[in-house]
């Protein structure tokens, strides 16, 4: 009766433990903003398990703790890829691939943005047509009037052309990443300055 009962108990320690949720929460502090400031990028993600899809955010926050960036991720539409062989490199199956997109991939990935650009930005003609309308496309979906548009892709050229600039992108997917995007001061927000 002992053996049975310890039997069970294994057994139903392996499935609770496959069942447990998954909540990590990686962070990282800053200036990524290049103000000369102290912000903090939480990556966090949950799921209920290794086998189901993950749900994930990124948070910026500045030194008072107002969230000066924040976007949700909802993953269960890539899951599946996970389990085809090399759309994460260097991993052997779903878990391990999954594990290392997610608690290594992304954190690394979000946490780059805190080194500065050794380099410029070479806004050549494309370039420059392209962060035209990339930016204004996004500050007009935000609200922001065409006056202060004008002034921030003067602020984000100016920004571009020196290095030391901090870019932000922000993964879609293990092979997608979305437009990276700077901090504009005079919008008070991250703004893309590139889009394929």
């Amino acid at each position: 009766m002992r053996i049975v009962a310890f039997l069970l108990l294994i057994w139903c320690s392996s499935v609770f433990a496959d069942q447990a949720g998954i909540d990590r929460t990686f962070t990282e502090k800053g200036d990524v903003t290049g103000d000369g400031r102290i912000e903090t990028l939480t990556v966090h993600i949950v799921g209920n398990s290794m086998q189901s899809p993950f749900k994930w955010s990124l948070t910026i926050t500045n030194e008072e703790g107002a969230v000066i960036y924040r976007v949700d991720r909802d993953d269960a539409s890539q899951d599946a890829f996970f389990r085809t062989n090399g759309y994460e490199p260097g991993c052997a199956d779903y878990e391990d691939c999954k594990s290392r997109y997610y608690f290594q991939d992304i954190p690394k990935a979000i946490f780059s943005s805190l080194k500065p650009s050794s380099i410029a930005w070479e806004l050549d003609k494309y370039k420059s047509s392209n962060l035209r309308t990339t930016a204004s496309v996004y500050l007009t979906k935000h609200g922001v009037s065409q006056s202060k548009i004008k002034v921030a892709l003067v602020e984000m050229r100016n920004e571009l052309e020196k290095p030391g600039f901090h870019v932000i992108a922000v993964p879609l997917s293990a092979v997608q990443t979305d437009a990276p995007m700077i901090w504009v001061p005079s919008v008070h927000m991250f703004v893309p300055f590139y889009q394929d």
